[in-house]
């Protein structure tokens, strides 16, 4: 039997490319001075929980977040935002009709970019260190990524991640069960942002 523990989905802070709506994807903005203070609220946050691993993508923002939790953050690349390729720093919702005007099913491939079964497939190595790891975990990344990450946990498909929005700093809190399986405790929570929260642009994917 597995010891319960606490899994911790953050989405990094806001950045320039978040308030302008651009896709980020692979582009590696950093925070800015909104999500700069974020990533402080979000590590005062959890100035008193038990985190024994913290795993991040490995672009800045996700990075930048991360580190304000603790400096022993582990790097991790599959945890990148979707790459959209040729598409990345154009408008998002210029994107999104693109996705839609292709079907919008998740095979869906951005000229040089990622579809988002790429995205669903390369988070099979993180979701199996969730089932195994024996320390409360936080796991910094993006928008898509946690909601992709999000919809494995509770066992559903890549379709359902379009069901899950993630604001800038925002927490999403699961539990490991004794057999494996994850509930979900706390969604997209971002009561530790306070007035914080009033200057955010709650930007899009990325």
């Amino acid at each position: 039997m597995l010891p319960s523990i606490r899994v911790y989905l953050i989405r990094h802070g806001q950045t320039s490319w978040n308030v302008e709506k651009r896709a980020q994807g692979h582009t590696d903005i950093p925070l800015d001075d909104v999500g700069l203070i974020q990533a402080q609220c979000v590590g005062q946050a959890f100035r008193n929980a038990s985190v024994g691993l913290i795993l991040a993508s490995d672009l800045q923002r996700a990075h930048q977040t991360a580190s304000a939790i603790s400096p022993e953050v582990i790097s991790e690349p599959s945890l990148r935002e979707q790459g959209f390729g040729e598409w990345e720093g154009e408008n998002y919702l210029e994107v999104r009709r693109r996705f839609m005007a292709a079907g919008d099913h998740p095979l869906v491939t951005p000229p040089g970019g990622e579809s988002k079964q790429n995205v669903w497939d390369r988070l099979a190595t993180v979701h199996s260190r969730l089932r195994e790891t024996m320390f409360d975990t936080a796991v910094v990344s993006h928008g898509g990524t946690s909601s992709m990450l999000c919809a494995r946990l509770l066992g559903g498909t890549v379709e359902m991640a379009a069901s899950f929005k993630f604001s800038n700093g925002g927490v999403t809190e699961f539990e490991r069960l004794a057999d494996g399986r994850f509930r979900l405790i706390c969604y997209d929570d971002v009561s530790h942002l306070g007035e914080v929260l009033k200057k955010s642009a709650h930007g899009v994917l990325g």
